[in-house]
């Protein structure tokens, strides 16, 4: 892929603008937005990030915002007779610490899920030593934003994806210019 095309479509109908530090490709075919892979923060400084971030299980807006993803998945997994008594659910991306790992656990006490569903995670600063396992959910919560080698990246989660399984991805919506230029989330 060349520096001037977009990294979803490959089209060349990226106009690039710089704001604030960094330099951003807007897609005019796709509707992608991406940051020029020169100006992309270097790992040492997202992981020094990461560790800033306050999630957790007792900060309740937090829970809820887990919740908020999973349930409705659970559900949809649910109501296709998906989840048998070896289910299994692999976090690719599960943060400093994996708290939403730690919700399927508490689901498996409350039955929400069967109690010997296997739950893993990877995360490529935390829990690099983690090998990606196929499951039969996949979730990928504010990670698939932080990607920096997209196509491999992506690989590398539909590998952790068994045959018929499921995956699901979550992250914030790009607001459309102006309002990308103030958006807290890009930053």
């Amino acid at each position: 892929m060349k520096e001037n095309s977009c990294i979803f479509c490959f089209e060349k109908n990226v106009i690039f603008s710089k704001i604030l530090k960094r330099e951003y490709g807007f897609c005019s075919s796709c509707g992608g937005v991406f940051v020029k892979k020169s100006d992309l923060i270097p790992e040492f400084e997202q992981k020094n990030r990461y560790l800033l971030h306050n999630n957790d299980l007792n900060n309740s807006g937090y829970k809820k915002f887990l919740e908020n993803f999973i349930n409705p998945v659970l559900e949809f997994v649910k109501n296709n007779d998906a989840i048998s008594e070896n289910f299994s659910i692999f976090d690719f991306g599960s943060g400093v610490k994996p708290c939403l790992c730690e919700l399927l656990e508490q689901y498996k006490k409350k039955n929400i899920i069967p109690e010997n569903t296997s739950i893993l995670n990877y995360d490529k600063f935390f829990a690099p030593e983690n090998p990606f396992i196929e499951a039969d959910l996949c979730v990928c919560l504010e990670t698939i934003e932080h990607f920096d080698n997209l196509e491999s990246d992506l690989l590398n989660l539909s590998k952790c994806v068994k045959t018929g399984g499921y995956c699901a991805v979550g992250t914030n919506l790009v607001p459309k210019t102006p309002l990308f230029e103030k958006w807290w989330y890009k930053e």
